[in-house]
């Protein structure tokens, strides 16, 4: 699914810190970041994605064209990289921890 091709070179461009990676793969609203916001952006993210190289599950975001990829479980939180379709790409929106039960309650669309 390209929600997890566009997931997994977000996490690259979170693990190597680099700041033109990640800029190519936001999505309109993060567009409005600086350059200078960039690699603390970064540095927080890598923290919040730990060992995580990988990403395999994507699923239904909340709202219309977001989807939730998972990054990885810690007791009853899933991390995820939230992605949003726009003119057919999906780029970069956030990351976030849903709830297991509230992340298991979206839709599954890949594997």
């Amino acid at each position: 699914h390209p929600a997890i091709t566009a997931a997994n070179k977000v996490l690259a461009a979170i693990h190597t810190g680099d700041s033109a990676a990640i800029r190519l793969l936001l999505n309109a609203t993060n567009q409005t970041l600086r350059d200078d916001e960039l690699p603390q952006l970064l540095k927080e993210a890598k923290e919040f994605v730990g060992e995580a190289t990988e990403v395999t599950e994507a699923r239904k975001g909340r709202r219309e064209n977001q989807v939730a990829v998972k990054i990885r479980v810690v007791e009853n939180e899933v991390f995820v990289v939230v992605l949003t379709l726009e003119d057919g790409k999906y780029l970069f929106e956030d990351l976030n921890s849903p709830s297991v039960a509230g992340y298991e309650a979206l839709e599954k669309i890949a594997p």
